[in-house]
């Protein structure tokens, strides 16, 4: 048998990701907003035209804004 190499910590983790990306399209059925991206600094297997993923260690940084406004814009 071939041993198993994700650990129960990782398991908890992949549940953690799923239960955000299932609140934030439950958030957006509810809500229906005209234009939305999700920003995490975790991959959240969202589409990747609502997600942005930002860097852990720096956080949403001027230049991600940018990328995200001019996002939103060109969605208009």
């Amino acid at each position: 048998e071939e041993p198993c190499h994700t650990s129960e910590q990782d398991k908890w983790h992949e549940a953690g990701l799923k239960w955000r990306a299932n609140q934030i399209k439950k958030w957006v059925q509810e809500h229906k907003p005209q234009d939305w991206i999700a920003v995490d600094d975790l991959d959240l297997n969202l589409d990747p035209f609502n997600f942005h993923r930002t860097n852990g260690g720096t956080g949403l940084t001027q230049t991600d804004a940018d990328i995200l406004i001019l996002r939103i814009l060109d969605k208009r």
